[in-house]
């Protein structure tokens, strides 16, 4: 089994061990492309904390919303590459987003 910085990868897959330890891997760029164990709705919550992190950081804090936004735009490529290998339709990115908004607010609602 391939090992990650000391971590198993089964253990850095996201539906085994949330999504965050992914995102703290990435940013200290330990995980190259980790997304092929993900599921859509986990894709989906990343990306979706992503946008929403990205609208809390200040303007001045110019460096830390590079690093998001570079995460928020690799996370929506992949995000729309699995709803295409899913067969979900989206017309263009705004919908896709829209869409994986969606499927985070029904998750939600499933869950309660």
């Amino acid at each position: 089994m391939p090992v990650l910085s000391g971590i198993g990868i089964d253990e850095a897959c996201p539906s085994k061990n949330r999504y965050n330890n992914i995102f703290l891997f990435e940013v200290a760029g330990i995980v190259g492309d980790n997304t092929a164990c993900m599921t859509l709705v986990e894709i989906a919550h990343i990306y979706t904390d992503l946008v929403n992190a990205e609208r809390d950081i200040p303007e001045t804090e110019y460096h830390a919303k590079d690093q998001i936004n570079a995460l928020r735009t690799k996370y929506h490529e992949t995000l729309m590459a699995k709803m295409k290998e899913d067969g979900i339709y989206f017309s263009d990115r705004f919908d896709a987003t829209n869409k994986a908004f969606e499927l985070i607010q029904n998750e939600k609602l499933r869950a309660s």
